[in-house]
């Protein structure tokens, strides 16, 4: 408040007081509401201050003085904030699942629980919230069996795109299927994240001909290198330098399989055995036979579920048990274990995700996953498919709006904090989420590589129930 004073003669036999008090104060008030929910806040309302002076004077008879005094009071009246756009009753995303064919077992048990998980949960606070749109919204998923087949996906894609229309998509299962649907993707400028893709392919042609297709699953260039440091710290250890490779014909067996034994050879070990089979075999007991007859102190199987059941169940039958037996895809998956526990005990194999990682939200993951399945979630793809989730979500947030363009210059730029670690794409393919090597003891998940992860010891040779 300021405050000013003037002196005058004046004089009167009786005194008085007249106050005069002229005011006018305008405003409207106007607030714009929303449903925010969780952690996220309501944009902040716009505030302008408006400033009105009251002007009061008195006159006294003695002392013979007229005082005069302003006061200047602060009236704060809220303006409205800019109309937001009308939003969309729900938000839609497409992807396929392979509800039959050989794609079954990855498609249900790495994709589609984990997505219907994360749908659930994002739903429950409202849905995902749209800046532009100053609100949370419902999210919808739009999907199909796309039968295992890849032509198939390439033709669900590409409806989902121009004739479902939907807001954003998840990927499908399986290396060859993400190779089948990145040219779509590219094609009409979708981003895409796909989660259980190895390919070489993806990483040296990402930049010229899939730029839409970002890879939550580090590279081989990255998976490759993880298991050998962890092979030269067995040779240092326990002299292991004899080295059997096989692989299914299928993207993932392949390109590994090759990228492997290209590693191999320039680390001067000794390749034993090397063997591409048919991923739809039903009886490779002959080549396990070769592989026994070839004796190596470390086995590479670069399988996937269902040729993993075929190897690791015909192996005992021809009595192929060597020092360290790895295989690719199959027994991080608890289903998959269930069953065959005599046949999984000791078998090594890589993981993306472990619930002794310190990721932030990966213990109530584990535990929303446990109470809406009733088994422990898997340890391979599973997290990435929720962390894909997670990265949409907080990708349209950042980007303020449903604009592919602008969600795809958030998924080039920015951090994305998940339960499968704080995930940053360089040229479009994440390198923070670390390869761990577990091993299966006593029918539960050990990590046993890199040592500062580690849950237990490998125990070597492998070990019996």
């Amino acid at each position: 408040m300021s405050e000013g004073v003037s002196s005058g003669k004046g004089v009167t036999r009786r005194g008085f007081l007249t106050v005069a008090i002229s005011a006018i104060v305008a405003g409207v008030v106007a607030g714009v509401g929303g449903y925010y929910a969780g952690t996220l806040a309501a944009p902040p309302e716009v505030v302008k201050e408006v400033t009105r002076t009251v002007e009061r004077t008195t006159t006294v008879t003695a002392p013979p003085t007229t005082v005069t005094k302003t006061v200047t009071t602060t009236v704060t009246v809220t303006t409205p904030t800019t109309p937001y756009k009308p939003a969309p009753e729900k938000i839609r995303i497409g992807f396929t699942l392979s509800k039959t064919g050989y794609g079954v077992t990855g498609s249900t048990l790495l994709h589609e629980r984990h997505y219907f998980l994360w749908l659930e949960q994002v739903n429950a606070k409202g849905g995902m919230y749209v800046p532009e749109y100053g609100k949370r919204i419902p999210v919808e998923f739009v999907w199909y069996d796309d039968r295992s087949d890849p032509a198939t996906v390439i033709e669900l894609y590409t409806k989902l795109i121009t004739e479902d229309k939907v807001d954003l998509l998840l990927p499908p299962w399986g290396s060859h299927f993400n190779l089948a649907v990145a040219p779509v993707i590219s094609e009409y400028k979708f981003p895409l994240i796909g989660t259980t893709c190895y390919s070489i392919t993806i990483l040296t042609e990402r930049n010229t001909k899939f730029p839409y297709f970002y890879s939550l699953l580090p590279q081989v260039d990255a998976l490759v290198p993880a298991f050998m440091q962890w092979l030269d710290h067995l040779k240092e250890k326990y002299g292991f330098r004899k080295v059997g490779v096989i692989y299914d014909d299928l993207a993932f067996g392949m390109e590994i399989g090759r990228y492997h034994l290209e590693k191999l050879r320039a680390a001067n070990y000794d390749i034993v055995i090397e063997k591409m089979y048919p991923a739809a075999a039903t009886d490779l007991t002959a080549l396990l036979t070769e592989v026994k007859t070839a004796n190596p102190d470390v086995l590479f199987c670069w399988s996937e579920p269902a040729d993993t059941a075929l190897v690791i169940s015909q192996a005992p039958k021809v009595g192929l048990d060597p020092p360290i037996f790895h295989v690719g895809i199959g027994p991080q998956i608890p289903e998959f274990l269930k069953g065959k526990e005599a046949y999984c005990e000791g078998l090594v194999a890589v993981a993306v995700w472990h619930p002794a990682m310190p990721y932030p939200g990966a213990k109530d993951y584990y535990e929303e996953y446990y109470r809406k399945y009733n088994i422990e979630p898997p340890l391979i793809g599973n997290a990435l498919s929720y962390a894909a989730c997670q990265i949409l979500e907080q990708a349209v947030e950042k980007a303020g709006s449903l604009d592919l363009s602008k969600i795809k210059r958030v998924l080039d730029t920015e951090t994305f904090p998940t339960i499968a670690g704080n995930i940053k794409f360089t040229n479009g393919i994440n390198y923070e989420t670390v390869h761990l090597i577990t091993q299966i003891q006593r029918s539960k998940y050990e990590i046993v590589w890199p040592p500062q992860y580690s849950t237990a010891e490998l125990k070597v040779p492998r070990p019996k129930l």
